[in-house]
């Protein structure tokens, strides 16, 4: 995933992850990574709790795109 996020470099991501979600494993260590190499392009928020997309995630995804979408 870090190589996408390489080649895309002039894309924002968000990725929000919870952090007991089995499908959101290695969020943090794609965080680490990107961090090490240098990318600047990726945000990634670990929140407790499992696979969903509750009022306060949604809320910050809203914002992500009113930041990076023209």
């Amino acid at each position: 995933m870090e190589d996408l996020v390489a080649l895309a470099s002039s894309c924002q991501f968000l990725v929000i992850a919870g952090a007991e979600d089995t499908w959101s494993r290695g969020a943090a260590e794609l965080d680490a990574t990107c961090s090490d190499r240098g990318l600047t392009n990726l945000t990634v928020e670990v929140r407790p709790g499992t696979h969903a997309f509750p009022e306060d995630d949604r809320g910050r995804a809203y914002a992500f795109l009113d930041r990076h979408l023209w």
